[in-house]
């Protein structure tokens, strides 16, 4: 029996739209809120990130690039700027923000010029892991 050229086209037309919806960009990945033992980092589409650490709750802006920019000559690659104000004090965090997976993301601070690290062996890094995000569900009583 031949299957109609219709059904064909139909049937790869679903099957391509089904992996397109899958698929999400860099930033879409970089939304939600990353956690490990030591901070917790949220990031919202307005561009407004949320950073939590021992130091305490700071709160700015993030600028995130797909493609990052070379800082130093061996200092890395920039593609995440974390601009906050914590306790008043204006900080700024420069990262090289790698997706281990879907829910795995790797932070290499890295510095913008040489007076902020004296030496490159002097580089931090965090893995995050991403929260899963519940929908909240609200529960209409009798009226």
């Amino acid at each position: 029996m031949l299957v109609p050229r219709r059904w064909l086209c139909c049937a790869y037309l679903m099957a391509v739209l089904t992996l397109a919806g899958c698929y999400q960009s860099p930033r879409q990945k970089l939304m939600g809120r990353w956690y490990n033992a030591d901070m917790s980092l949220r990031f919202r589409p307005d561009g407004v990130v949320l950073f939590n650490n021992l130091d305490g709750m700071a709160r700015g802006r993030y600028f995130f690039t797909e493609d990052p920019q070379q800082v130093g000559e061996s200092q890395g690659q920039r593609n995440l700027v974390l601009d906050v104000v914590r306790n008043g004090a204006r900080q700024q965090y420069s990262f090289d923000a790698t997706f281990l997976s879907d829910d795995r993301l790797r932070l290499l601070e890295v510095s913008m010029t040489a007076v902020d690290r004296p030496t490159d062996a002097i580089r931090q890094f965090a893995l995050l892991r991403k929260a899963v995000e519940k929908p909240i569900v609200s529960v209409a009583g009798p009226r």
